[in-house]
Parts: structure tokens; sequence; C-alpha cells
């Protein structure tokens, strides 16, 4: 998570922009990066909740990210975690799950929810 204004504030002028950090995060990392603005604050908000996303799929590096984005959250807010069920991930559906649920509940967040996607490859009609 980065956040959309620094040393010069928001940038009212124009809701679009997201400032120079992200700009240069999105066009500069070694990994996928997903930028998605909600320009509401949080007091706007009918539940004042801020909804968080994290790819996971069991590995050092998504347990690492998954820690990191729950550190940021406050405890009204929702955590979506996403699975795309590769070959890969050895790790079931039920123990991802408990996984997931400990890290949130040791973190006070409360609403949460796993969703699994199917490969791809899986969903191809011949």
């Amino acid at each position: 998570m980065v956040g959309n204004h620094g040393r010069k504030g928001p940038k009212a002028e124009d809701e679009t922009v997201a400032g120079t950090a992200i700009q240069y995060l999105s066009l500069n990392s070694k990994f996928p990066v997903l930028v998605i603005k909600d320009f509401r604050p949080r007091s706007t908000k009918h539940d004042s909740c801020f909804r968080y996303g994290v790819c996971y799929d069991g590995s050092p590096k998504s347990k690492k990210t998954l820690d990191i984005v729950l550190s940021l959250m406050q405890k009204r807010d929702k955590l979506v975690t996403i699975t795309v069920k590769e070959e890969a991930i050895k790790e079931d559906d039920s123990a991802m799950r408990e996984y997931l649920k400990s890290r949130c509940e040791a973190s006070g967040i409360t609403k949460y929810e796993c969703v699994f996607l199917p490969h791809a490859k899986d969903l191809l009609v011949y």
C-alpha cells in the first residue's frame, strides 16, 4: 500500500492522479502491480471501512504480503484474499482458510473472505 499524497499534500486538482511514488512503483516494479484508488475518505463511507485485497498462494512471499497488509488495516476494515488454484499449490483450501483465519484473528480483523478461483486452463471448454 502506498499513500496517495506526500509532502505537497493531496492531489486535489485531479482525483485520477495517484502521485509520483505510485507512478514509479507501477512502472518500475519487478512484480505485477495492481493500483486501485478509492478517492473517498474513510469518513464519507457508510461503514467507515476500507477494503483490502491480497493475492495469496501460501508461499513465503504471499504470507509476508498478508502480514504487511494486516498491519496496515484497522479492525473495522475488510480483507479479501484471492487464490488461483494452480497445480503447484499443494496446500488444500481448508488449510489455507485456517491459516488466513488465524492471521486475521491475531491482527483483530473480523471481516475477511477467502476466494478460490480455478486456474484458467481448468475453465477451457472443448
